[in-house]
């Protein structure tokens, strides 16, 4: 971007609001909208109109609904990246050897993004799911994702458990009593591709051997990655 002033599009704005507050109501009408962001009924009723126009919401009666438009987009974000392509095998190899929910997270825009997710046989339910936004301080992954990018502010223990274990099970304070295990990802380079995260309940993931058994298969796929990775350009 250059550097012209940072003046804020209103209608674009306006339009992002309500994509958003769709998606957090599950569905919305236009009363409900206007309500909930300060405007007009009108106003709301033109931008439904011409997002609805281009596929990205849907009626269904009284209430407007994201539409799979948006899954076109995030699935063209997903596929740019080329190294990605190695990656969804992996992260469903892990899960079902574990039984657990493995995933795999980027970094971007301060916040730790779920790229690809497996769920194993014995997986417990919380609200994790592709695509879903968490702020990096408020999850293990986001932690590690900081850690190993050499960012400012990084957390000294996650730094030292990677260097010394390569590395990090600690409790997730989003959900009570789940454990996450997280290996960073990187190129040759040393640049951070992504995390992956196995998270599964506390009462499995302590136990010492179970914990070491877990971590030594991610660490094996996170080498096999970072080897397909650095050679799949030669």
């Amino acid at each position: 971007m250059n550097d012209s002033p940072n003046v804020p599009v209103r209608s674009v704005e306006t339009t992002l609001g309500i994509v958003e507050e769709i998606q957090a109501r599950n569905g919305a009408g236009v009363s409900e909208l206007a309500e909930a962001l300060d405007i007009a009924k009108s106003t709301v009723h033109n931008h439904l109109r011409t997002l609805e126009r281009h596929d990205y919401v849907i009626q269904e009666d009284d209430t407007f609904q994201l539409g799979f438009r948006y899954l076109d987009l995030g699935g063209h974000v997903r596929d740019r990246n080329p190294d990605f392509r190695f990656i969804q095998p992996k992260v469903r190899k892990i899960a079902e050897e574990t039984g657990e929910i493995c995933q795999f997270l980027v970094s971007e825009c301060g916040a730790a993004i779920v790229v690809f997710m497996e769920r194993g046989e014995q997986a417990v339910e919380t609200n994790a799911r592709v695509g879903r936004r968490t702020s990096l301080d408020e999850l293990t992954a986001g932690r590690v994702l900081t850690a190993a990018s050499g960012r400012q502010g990084a957390d000294e223990e996650i730094v030292t458990a990677l260097e010394t274990d390569g590395y990090v099970a600690a409790a997730e304070a989003y959900v009570k009593g789940l454990r996450a295990i997280v290996v960073p990802i990187t190129n040759t380079n040393g640049e951070v591709l992504g995390a992956l995260n196995v998270a599964g309940p506390a009462h499995r993931l302590r136990n010492p051997e179970y914990e070491w058994e877990v971590a030594d298969l991610v660490l094996d796929v996170s080498n096999e990655l970072e080897l397909n990775v650095s050679y799949s350009r030669y």
